[in-house]
């Protein structure tokens, strides 16, 4: 029976006095690992966020002003275990490693309806936006003995690394909406946006090592700008209040402008015969069309199509990556990741059929879609070289064409429909399946997650005061696997089933308690998105133990409302 230590702490409260308002809020968290259910434990893990919002609304006749200011942090300190343990460790007596992400927001947003204008609502936004994250490492191997107790001097090994990420961004959006027609013949629900921003990004990655003396400087990409200009328009075109046709189309430009360092230079210089060119800038125009058909016979059910034209620019870091990874289990001697500046835009078509319905006795949807990529933009695929030092050369390359299909289906009932002694009392089961296929290579897509089912039996008192919900879960094992990546063979979780018991009580309007008493059959299994890295990144023979989910587990929290 495990209990994952977590301390939890919100304040906050809202004044309002005419046409002006001002909340206040802060949040303060603190805890550490989360238990697994393996013989393996996880790695040792201590964090603490802080978090603040400001917010001030002013309303003048038409108008509403809102402004946010926000500031987060988060502190992570652990000791990485499993790096030690694992089949080809890098460093023998400790690696250590601590992360801090922080992020600061200012917005102003302005909201005008005015009263028989030209629009009928116009939504302006304004915002400024830093994020940045800084990670320590700190790794010793022990020395060679020349005989047990005996150390070999000078065999020992130690590295200091720190790595920064920063990005800055500002942008302003605008969008402007209008209904016209009438209900009963053709209504017109129109709406038209444009936004823009400018975003900085640059880094600094910093190595001293004892076994490279000259190894200081590993700077991971150039400093970047990226700028983005989009335009859209849309009209929802309502028929008889039947039919419904929404034609949309949406105009974008961005542009990349890398201005390389001499500390990113240094390291192309240092790819050797790897080594590109510096990066030059990237710009694309592209446009995107959709449509929206629906039918509703009557009010509580619809029968829906959907097309979208999607596409995906490459980043600034995809295109002028250079990264080195440490051995792993697909390659002992580790990669090395090279930048590739001739990528270019990923495009996809997305379709999907589906029917809604919801009323008095419950809901109920299904659908089906189909998604076609071209040129899909995929990280980490092996060139089938490798360097001097033994080590696979990596890159991103657009892999040609891809597809992901699939259904889902779900709905609830509520019993007191038929009965009204079992009002309050709910059923529901939903589940659906994805296939992700690399149509290039005939294989599939690693990120696709397995066929997953969940049904819930629940009560919720009529007075809204209480309530409680059995669910369970179902994870089918996971057979489409692509083990031709750099990063070794997976492991395949096999198929799990979870049962969760949640609960409610609101003794006041203010006062809210919730609990829960989660994996009650103390099930031992593995979430596919934690595993799918490969065994080389969770160490060693306990690897796929280390891996697993928490075992039987409790939660609780009080809410206080002011």
């Amino acid at each position: 029976f495990s209990v994952n230590e977590s301390i939890a702490g919100q304040v906050g409260g809202a004044i309002r006095k005419g046409n002006t308002s001002v909340m206040l809020l802060y949040a303060g968290r603190h805890g550490e690992e989360t238990a697994n259910n393996g013989n393996e434990p996880p790695n040792p893990l201590d964090f603490t966020s802080n978090s603040g919002l400001v917010k001030l609304e002013h309303e003048i006749g038409d108008h509403v002003f809102k402004l946010g200011l926000e500031y987060f942090e988060r502190e992570a300190t652990s000791d990485v275990r499993s790096a030690v343990v694992s089949d080809f460790p890098v460093f023998t007596d400790y690696v250590y490693n601590e992360q801090i992400l922080d992020r600061q927001r200012a917005s102003l947003k302005w909201l005008y309806s005015p009263q028989g204008g030209w629009v009928d609502h116009l939504d302006s936004h304004f915002y400024w936006q830093h994020a940045g994250s800084l990670s320590d490492n700190d790794s010793a191997s022990k020395p060679l003995e020349a005989m047990p107790g005996v150390p070999i001097p000078g065999t020992e090994r130690t590295r200091v690394q720190r790595i920064t990420f920063d990005t800055d961004i500002a942008g302003f959006s605008s969008v402007a909406r209008r209904e016209f027609g009438t209900e009963d013949a053709v209504l017109h629900a129109a709406m038209a946006g444009v936004d823009f921003s400018l975003e900085t990004s640059a880094n600094k990655y910093t190595r001293v090592d004892t076994n490279s003396p000259n190894n200081n400087n590993r700077t991971s990409f150039a400093p970047t700008d990226t700028t983005r200009t989009g335009f859209f328009i849309q009209d929802e075109i309502k028929i008889r209040r039947k039919f419904f046709i929404t034609p949309g189309l949406r105009l974008d430009w961005q542009a990349i402008e890398p201005d390389p360092n001499p500390a990113y230079l240094a390291r192309l210089e240092e790819l050797g015969r790897f080594g590109q060119e510096k990066p030059t800038d990237y710009d694309n125009f592209s446009v995107s069309p959709r449509l929206n058909l629906a039918w509703k016979p009557v009010e509580t059910m619809q029968f829906y199509g959907t097309y979208a034209h999607g596409v995906r620019n490459p980043s600034a870091e995809e295109l002028s990556m250079v990264f080195d990874h440490p051995p792993d289990g697909g390659n002992p001697a580790g990669s090395l990741t090279v930048p590739n500046p001739n990528l270019k835009e990923e495009q996809s078509d997305a379709f999907e059929l589906g029917y809604k319905a919801e009323g008095s006795a419950g809901r109920f949807q299904t659908s089906v879609f189909y998604t076609r990529y071209r040129d899909f933009i995929e990280n980490g695929v092996a060139t089938g070289e490798l360097d001097d030092d033994n080590r696979d050369i990596v890159t991103t390359v657009n892999r040609g064409e891809a597809e992901i299909y699939g259904f889902e289906v779900g709905g609830s009932h509520r019993l007191g429909y038929w009965w009204d002694q079992a009002a309050g009392w709910e059923i529901g089961l939903a589940t659906g399946k994805t296939i992700g296929n690399n149509l290039t290579d005939d294989l599939p897509l690693n990120t696709i997650e397995p066929w997953k089912t969940v049904g819930f039996l629940g009560y919720e008192d009529p007075g809204g005061r209480y309530g409680a919900r059995l669910s369970g879960t179902y994870v089918a094992e996971v057979k489409r696997v692509d083990d031709t990546t750099n990063q070794g063979t997976f492991f395949r979780p096999p198929a799990w089933f979870t049962l969760d018991l949640a609960a409610w009580w609101q003794p006041s309007e203010t006062v809210a308690i919730h609990a829960g008493f989660n994996n009650i059959f103390d099930e031992k299994y593995w979430q596919w998105g934690s595993v799918r890295r490969g065994n080389g990144h969770l160490g060693g023979g306990g690897a796929t133990d280390r891996a697993t989910a928490p075992g039987r587990n409790f939660s609780l929290s009080v809410t206080k409302t002011f």
